[in-house]
């Protein structure tokens, strides 16, 4: 094969390379990349809300019963403290309280440049009653904020067992 045609043959398969690799890599970007747009998957729902980050939110569900307990970490990263004032659940209903030995007035402080964690491995709780969710189902949950505002998230409700197990409403704990 004369030197002319292989280079043709080299630039074309390289050519062929590039577009393949440019092609295959493409799921995950741009705006609307499927990597990006990926809705709730699992339990420990993380969100960001202002210079909050909201990570790991689980609600763990008493067995045969309307109570269960959110969980997670609240990080707060700003240069003012915040507290967290109420939270809703939206669809399936229920009604949460905030508690524990950090609440005031039925609202939890979250101190600047600290992280605040919620009923797992921690004194402070928000309790759920009336939740008319099963293990594994996803609630639709706001959590509302004094200065970040609200944000609304999908939350997964789990059976207290494994990790889980002894994570239940300051009342039965």
């Amino acid at each position: 094969m004369p030197a002319t045609r292989r280079t043709r043959h080299v630039v074309a398969a390289s050519a062929l390379t590039l577009a393949l690799v440019s092609s295959l890599t493409g799921c995950s970007t741009g705006f609307s990349a499927a990597t990006g747009l990926q809705a709730a998957s699992g339990n420990g729902a993380n969100t960001n809300l202002g210079d909050l980050q909201i990570r790991d939110i689980t609600i763990v569900k008493v067995d045969g019963s309307p109570q269960g307990t959110l969980i997670g970490t609240i990080v707060n990263r700003g240069t003012e403290d915040d507290a967290l004032t109420g939270v809703t659940l939206v669809e399936p209903t229920g009604k949460a309280t905030i508690g524990g030995t950090a609440a005031v007035a039925g609202t939890l402080p979250l101190k600047t440049s600290t992280y605040t964690r919620i009923g797992y491995n921690a004194e402070d709780h928000v309790d759920i009653t009336g939740l008319e969710a099963s293990p594994t189902q996803y609630v639709t949950v706001e959590l509302q904020f004094q200065r970040a505002g609200t944000v609304r998230m999908d939350v997964m409700a789990v059976p207290p067992t494994g990790i889980y197990e002894g994570i239940a409403p300051l009342g039965l704990s």
